[in-house]
């Protein structure tokens, strides 16, 4: 709105000083215009007085009189007019020319800001996307857990009712079973069997295994030993 302001108040002094000169140029040629010749006199000498045509003739004689120095002043101001209005023209053409630029520049903060914003909305829309996906990994992980839970619970129930089971039975008996489940890849559900049998019965049970299968005896002491240190 500034630079307007500016160029109106520019135009208004162009316009106000080109009156004032054309105005001041009228005058001057008026005067010019209605001069006269200065009427015939009769000189003292007893000369004959000179006609206004002889007088227009001697001028045209005398050669070129010399420049009127108010002309001459009036072709300096048509000079100092014609150079403030290019100025003008050329500052009202900058001017525009900077408008453009400015405007160009805004239309492309204007677009730089709305893909900003849409990278923001993407952004924060991966990031409820993925806020989704964890609260349901988590969820899962929590039921995975509450059903371990669950499952150690009843394998424990399970493997102590086992255990009370071999303690009834004859020692050289149990040893039989153990070794033979030990070979079918079952050799865990042998230490938790003995985990959880009383210790005496247990340690009976691997002297039978010992005295038949000692190597076996060996790994079922070892890992025995280790449940009983992590459960500790």
């Amino acid at each position: 709105m500034k630079k307007y302001q500016i160029m109106i108040v520019a135009a208004a002094g162009l316009l106000s000083f080109g009156a004032s000169f054309g105005v001041n140029w009228f005058k001057q040629q008026k005067s010019a215009a209605a001069a006269v010749l200065p009427p015939e006199q009769t000189v003292s000498d007893g000369r004959p007085k000179t006609t206004q045509s002889e007088t227009v003739m001697s001028s045209s004689f005398s050669g070129p009189r010399d420049a009127d120095p108010g002309q001459e002043q009036s072709g300096l101001t048509e000079r100092q007019l014609q150079n403030l209005i290019y100025d003008v023209r050329q500052k009202m053409h900058d001017y525009a020319e900077r408008e453009r630029e400015l405007d160009q520049e805004a239309e492309r903060i204007d677009i730089a800001r709305i893909s900003l914003q849409d990278d923001i909305e993407e952004l924060n829309s991966l990031r409820e996307k993925l806020d989704l996906t964890l609260a349901a990994m988590k969820e899962k992980e929590e039921s995975i857990q509450k059903s371990l839970i669950e499952i150690k619970a009843v394998e424990k129930t399970n493997f102590q009712r086992l255990a009370a089971t071999y303690e009834k039975m004859d020692a050289a008996q149990a040893a039989k079973i153990m070794v033979s489940m030990a070979a079918n890849n079952q050799l865990q559900d042998v230490v938790k069997i003995l985990y959880y049998m009383n210790d005496r019965n247990a340690g009976k049970i691997l002297g039978e295994i010992g005295s038949t299968r000692a190597e076996v005896a060996g790994v079922l002491s070892l890992q025995l030993k280790l449940v009983k240190e992590e459960s500790d």
